[in-house]
């Protein structure tokens, strides 16, 4: 079984239809001998890339079904990393509330100190109540309605994509 690439299929396949013509610009039959030859060997270019193709696709489902294992096993860590933050916090709540209970500010440990502190954050209960030199605006393409409408605005051009489907 030849190694080749696809492109290199494409390319001796168009290198042999290009032969082809010439042939028969030049004069010869399509049933003499020396274009059947190429033709032959156009049929089994195609049939080779045909059969690298279909393996690059089945090797394409294994490298997709891969991720999704990957991703639902990120997902899985997730919730263990999720749940093991939920605890820590719990934990922390729990140290903090006992600590404030008793009056301590400090735990003095060589491994391990434990400092309450301050902080301030900024709740925002009704953002519609702010005057508008607090308010920040997000501005983004609607492109779903870009789409259904396609007006002709400059900036905005609607790109037609060809993608490889694989499997079904």
């Amino acid at each position: 079984m030849s190694m080749e690439t696809l492109f290199a299929y494409a390319t001796e396949f168009r290198d042999s239809v290009e032969r082809v013509d010439e042939m028969l610009e030049m004069g010869h039959s399509i049933d003499s001998h020396e274009v059947q030859e190429v033709l032959q060997d156009m049929a089994s270019i195609d049939t080779d890339f045909d059969n690298k193709a279909v393996r690059c696709g089945l090797y394409i489902r294994e490298l997709r079904a891969h991720a999704e294992k990957a991703r639902a096993e990120s997902q899985r860590l997730s919730k263990i990393a999720q749940s093991a933050e939920k605890r820590a916090e719990s934990l922390c709540r729990y140290v903090q509330m006992n600590m404030e209970s008793l009056g301590k500010d400090k735990i003095f440990d060589p491994f391990c100190p434990l400092t309450l502190t301050t902080s301030e954050v900024v709740e925002v209960s009704d953002p519609e109540l702010l005057p508008k030199q607090y308010l920040r605006v997000k501005y983004e393409a609607d492109k779903v309605a870009l789409k259904r409408d396609r007006p002709n605005i400059p900036g905005v051009s609607f790109v037609t994509h060809h993608n490889l489907r694989v499997g079904t």
